[in-house]
């Protein structure tokens, strides 16, 4: 018998340090009902330690906090070419900036 597919689950965040410290707990949950989990944030301390302790995949792809139209651009293919790898069911993004840019991608 094929194993079930895992259900997708990706979180988009602007700083490491809101996924370590607000979102450690939901990722473990997460993975432990069986979830592909997966972080996209920029590489920074933080984000490392949180997927490392949590087991959920770390993808850097750098969203900038302030309004920086170009770079906002080049974040949004970034995240498009994220999305279409891994086709995700489910995508939560956290804080404004990343939620804009996720839902255009």
């Amino acid at each position: 018998q094929e194993a079930a597919k895992k259900v997708r689950v990706v979180h988009i965040t602007t700083l490491g340090s809101t996924a370590s410290c607000f979102l450690l707990e939901h990722f473990r949950r997460l993975r432990a009902a069986g979830f592909d989990v997966s972080l996209v944030c920029r590489d920074d301390k933080e984000s490392r330690h949180c997927a490392r302790t949590t087991g959920v995949s770390l993808i850097p792809v750098r969203i900038k906090q302030e309004i920086a139209p170009l770079f906002d651009l080049i974040s949004l293919f970034r995240l498009w070419r994220v999305f279409r790898r891994l086709r995700p069911e489910i995508v939560d993004a956290h804080m404004s900036k990343p939620a804009v840019v996720s839902m255009l991608a």
